[in-house]
């Protein structure tokens, strides 16, 4: 008598963990709303109060990250979120970084595809200060020669620190190969070149180029969001925001043209020796994340879980034990190192998908085997999903949905990108409403949608003959009957 993995599974768990059940409960028991009001012109203001400490996080969201770069000027964006802060019509580089001092503060930037974001922790009472110093950079930078050199030297900084994240790495290889036909000249840059751009550009970028960029995109109220998190007076923040920034004029919607090409980016890290693992990140083409596939897709990708070979970290995936153990036995003992799941959307499209790290053994095809049986466990989903994958799926997403306004900046970060790349804030209640009503049928459909028989994009880092091609990933997104 034969019994299929999903069957091991489900007698290894016979119910649902519900463990945390009552901390949700609690939790959303006592979750203040987020107020989200739009002024006359667009810009939207977001409050939350999630603690009574005194302190806030205050930050200015925007829809200015890299896809709305040209490809021959693709770091601007970058450097236009950095020049801002050295000197406006008002104040000098001196007195703006005095300003942010006298707050208690420090500036956060975050630079992304398509959401860019300065947030600063500050006193509850500093906060109209805050955001009046928001708006007198955002609405008066000079962008002058010695403002935009000081600017350089930060965005070079950072990109060196992205140079030495080999996951970083990954996902811009994935992005730049799954997007590869919006880089052509006189288009947007779009979502196949790295956010935070190229070096030559960075370091060669004229004055002018970053007054362009910024009076198109960072003077745009339709594409702005200001959000408080923390210990917040509504009104206080408001009447600020309306001081600042209501003089700002809509000019709709910026999104760039976008294709999906799929493709593989193979990178050679030098001879096989012990230490040296393969690395490999898969992925194919959903929905944005204003898509109505969103929550499913997000199901799938929690039940997936994580796996962690120095953690024993299996968080839902019983399968993942059972295929190291069966892959192990028939690879000479190299090791699954680490895998973990991939769900990277902006507004209009995004990449899901797993990476994962192997050993390299005599055979020198281990990686091969793992990404067949990754995948494999993918068109499972397509095709052979129970009622207790999705309550999984289900239940770890609402606990990841708590987690994700755990805290001031957590929950300010996470807000901010639901104004930016999503159009609007979803409530807790309702996110969790809509995380029941998903059913099994509707994860399956949406699976095969996206997944079954569709083109991937694979980025790959290890030594050159040992790593997965293209052809074995494209073959491994559909059942093979013979």
């Amino acid at each position: 008598m034969s019994a299929s993995l999903s069957t091991i599974t489900m007698a290894k768990n016979p119910a649902i963990l519900s463990a945390g059940q009552n901390f949700v409960n609690n939790f959303l028991n006592r979750q203040a709303p987020v107020v989200t009001n739009k002024l006359s012109n667009g810009f939207r203001v977001a409050t939350h109060t999630n603690t009574d400490n005194g302190l806030a996080t205050v930050a200015l969201h925007s829809k200015s990250g890299g896809r709305f770069d040209r490809e021959e000027s693709a770091g601007v964006s970058h450097l236009v979120q950095r020049a801002m802060w050295q000197g406006t019509a008002n104040k000098s580089a001196a007195q703006v970084q005095e300003a942010v001092k006298s707050l208690g503060a420090s500036l956060n930037f975050e630079q992304g595809r398509e959401h860019q974001s300065v947030s600063m922790n500050v006193l509850k009472a500093d906060v109209p200060k805050a955001v009046e110093l928001l708006s007198e950079v955002y609405n008066n930078a000079t962008f002058s020669d010695s403002g935009v050199e000081a600017a350089r030297g930060q965005c070079i900084d950072t990109m060196k620190d992205a140079e030495n994240c080999l996951m970083t790495q990954l996902q811009g290889n994935l992005w730049g190969q799954a997007y590869e036909s919006t880089r052509r000249e006189g288009s947007g840059a779009g979502l196949g070149l790295n956010p935070l751009g190229l070096g030559d550009v960075v370091k060669s970028a004229e004055a002018q180029a970053l007054k362009d960029f910024h009076q198109q995109y960072l003077q745009n109220a339709d594409t702005m969001a200001l959000v408080v998190t923390g210990d917040v007076d509504q009104a206080a923040a408001e009447d600020a925001a309306a001081k600042g920034f209501g003089g700002l004029s809509g000019k709709g919607d910026t999104n760039q043209d976008k294709r999906y090409t799929g493709g593989s980016a193979r990178v050679h890290a030098g001879k096989p020796t012990a230490p040296y693992c393969n690395h490999v990140a898969l992925c194919w083409e959903v929905c944005g994340a204003d898509g109505a596939d969103t929550i499913p897709l997000k199901v799938l990708t929690e039940k997936f879980g994580k796996y962690d070979r120095f953690h024993n970290d299996l968080t839902s995936n019983q399968w993942i034990r059972f295929n190291i153990e069966r892959q192990s036995t028939q690879m000479g003992n190299q090791p699954l190192e680490v895998v973990t799941p991939i769900f990277d959307q902006v507004s209009d499209t995004g990449l899901m998908g797993f990476y994962f790290s192997s050993g390299i053994g005599a055979e020198r095809n281990e990686a091969w085997h793992f990404q067949t049986a990754l995948q494999n466990e993918w068109i499972r989903f397509c095709m052979r999903l129970t009622p207790y994958d999705v309550e999984v799926g289900k239940h770890l997403l609402k606990n990841n949905v708590v987690f994700a306004y755990d805290g001031a900046e957590k929950a300010n970060k996470t807000i901010g990108k639901e104004l930016i790349s999503a159009g609007d804030h979803v409530p807790v209640e309702q996110q969790y409403s809509r995380i029941n009503d998903v059913t099994v049928d509707q994860v399956s459909d949406t699976m095969n949608h996206y997944y079954y028989d569709r083109e991937p994009v694979v980025s790959t880092w290890g030594v050159y003959y040992t790593l997965p091609v293209w052809n074995q990933a494209r073959r491994n997104m559909f059942k093979w009957r013979y």
